[in-house]
């Protein structure tokens, strides 16, 4: 064992000795100011914008390499002088073997502390097209596709890539969106099964994703782990698993997008495990949640979503069908005596008509259960049916204002109900009342009255006491 790991220590020797001796060889016969240079050329003419390199070194860490250091890369004509990219550190990786035969082969890209500030003005021009001098680093299929996407093409051709603590800036003027990332880290492996398709693996971690249109929606946070197939030749990607948290919050991701960079059809699924109503709530906008401040909510929920889309048919946008599955779910709001719970709520959408189903429901803890459909968001319709027992001062903050209605007791009912939700007394309802110890005072009445009981049906025409006494 001692004899085995002598020559273990031997043959590291040797190798670290031909490491040095070949970083030594490489600084005598190439110069630095020469590698910079030739790295300068090579990155003005592969990507056709003007290159800047503060420095250059020969690095041994983690591979041997060269590496560029504060690297700057412009805009094109008609673009302000802003750098389009700067980065503190990029590190190209060679393969050790190919080199000792004088075939310079890079197959691993680090970027360390990258900026990208991308821009697409009101003409529609982008900074972030690509016109290279030089098409020979770019796969034969990536040649057809838009100057946007050829950069990525150059990216992808290395078999690992790493950006360790990146940002980007995205600016578009045509439809005032703007996106800020910071702390952006990526771990990134290639694989070629055959010629064209790529395979693809790895991490994504951005600490804070800022979005703006018209308003500023809530900050995100995004860990993602992927795995997924590009085959350039068709322009096809195929998303075999993705598993993400957003703001801490678990999701799943699969599908497929043909015709990128721009998209001509996609269709994707994306699903969640159990996530907690209250820790969803940092996904809506500080407008949102202030709406909700008056109510307390818990429970969880799981989604299940399909989307589609299809160029040919852009009017129609991004087509979702999907399930929403609620447990164990509690809420209260100030305005309301009670507290609504039930154990199962399962909630059925697309992009015109929700439908909302209540398993073991309780309202004041007295059973309530029901179903509710709401069709054509825009003017929206309801439908449903509702059963269970509540008190009646619910039902008073919703009695017409002025006469000062004072109106108690317990109530059971079975009710239906349909219509416009903007037109409340065009909404169609039927079905049977009963209240047991009630109580009920206003302008409308000479006296309070102090007790009684009540069996109806009821409709918007017309009121059916089968027995009242008071």
């Amino acid at each position: 064992m001692k004899k085995f790991a002598k020559i273990l220590l031997w043959v590291a020797g040797v190798f670290v000795v031909l490491l040095l001796l070949l970083v030594l060889a490489v600084k005598l016969f190439l110069p630095v100011e020469t590698i910079k240079a030739m790295a300068v050329e090579k990155g003005t003419a592969a990507l056709g914008r003007p290159i800047a390199v503060g420095g250059l070194d020969i690095s041994i860490w983690g591979g041997f390499g060269v590496e560029l250091q504060q690297v700057q890369m412009g805009n094109p004509a008609g673009f302000d002088s802003t750098a389009f990219l700067t980065a503190e550190k990029i590190d190209l990786k060679m393969q050790l073997l190919p080199l000792l035969s004088g075939d310079i082969r890079f197959d691993r890209l680090v970027i360390e502390r990258p900026v990208v500030r991308m821009l697409k003005v009101e003409s529609g021009d982008m900074n972030y097209t690509f016109a290279p001098a030089d098409t020979t680093a770019i796969p034969e299929e990536a040649k057809a596709i838009p100057p946007e996407g050829q950069a990525a093409a150059l990216a992808i051709s290395f078999e690992a890539l790493e950006i360790k603590d990146g940002a980007v800036s995205f600016r578009d003027d045509s439809t005032a969106t703007m996106i800020d990332i910071t702390g952006l880290d990526l771990t990134s492996s290639l694989a070629y099964p055959r010629e064209g398709m790529y395979e693809g693996w790895g991490r994504l971690v951005a600490n804070t994703i800022k979005v703006q249109r018209e308003k500023p929606l809530p900050m995100l946070a995004l860990e993602m782990n992927y795995r997924a197939a590009y085959d350039l030749s068709e322009r096809t990607l195929t998303v075999e698993n993705i598993t993400a948290s957003i703001n801490q919050l678990p999701v799943k991701l699969s599908g497929i997008v043909t015709g990128l960079p721009d998209i001509a059809t996609a269709s994707l699924n994306v699903s969640s495990d159990q996530i907690a109503l209250a820790d969803a709530l940092s996904l809506l906008s500080a407008e949102q949640r202030a709406k909700l401040a008056d109510y307390t909510l818990s429970g969880d929920f799981a989604v299940d979503v399909d989307l589609s889309y299809d160029s040919a048919e852009a009017k129609a946008g991004w087509l979702y069908t999907g399930s929403m599955a609620l447990s164990d779910v509690r809420m209260r709001g100030r305005k309301f005596p009670g507290e609504l719970a039930f154990k199962r709520c399962l909630v059925d959408f697309d992009p015109n008509k929700l439908r909302l189903n209540i398993e073991e429901g309780s309202f004041d803890k007295q059973p309530l259960k029901g179903y509710l459909t709401v069709e054509d968001f825009a003017n929206p319709r309801i439908a449903g049916e509702l059963a269970g027992s509540m008190d009646l001062a619910i039902a008073a903050p919703f009695l017409p204002a002025g006469q000062s209605h004072d109106l108690a007791g317990r109530s059971k009912f079975d009710l239906k109900f349909s219509g416009p939700v903007r037109d409340v007394e065009a909404l169609a309802f039927s079905g049977d009342l009963t209240v047991s110890s009630g109580k009920y005072n206003s302008k409308l009445v000479p006296e309070p009255i102090e007790s009684f009981e009540l069996d109806a049906f009821l409709d918007q025409r017309v009121v059916n006491i089968r027995r009242l006494e008071c």
